[in-house]
């Protein structure tokens, strides 16, 4: 399914689905890797936020672990239920 939402953007070098190493199901994430990175921007402005599978899709850019700190996580509670993933994202 992602293959056909993401291919009308370039050709996709690769597509992988991340799934637990035990159930096999889904970790509800993945990595679509472009030959262009026009391509990559392209999809990632024209698809962000829109929904599949009835839930909304977000789409970042990958970081190596090592480039990550878990300073820069915050946790952010009572947010109201009818807050969309977008009206979230746009406050931070």
């Amino acid at each position: 399914m992602l293959y056909s939402v993401f291919i009308k953007f370039g050709p996709i070098y690769s597509l992988r689905i991340m799934k637990d190493a035990n159930t096999k199901k889904s970790r509800g994430f993945g990595f679509v890797t472009y030959y262009n990175i026009t391509d990559s921007k392209n999809a990632k402005e024209k698809t962000n936020h829109t929904v599949i599978l009835s839930k909304p899709i977000r789409i970042l850019w990958k970081k190596p672990l090592k480039e990550m700190s878990p300073e820069n996580n915050i946790f952010v509670k009572n947010v109201d239920k009818s807050t969309t993933e977008k009206e979230f994202e746009s406050v931070f």
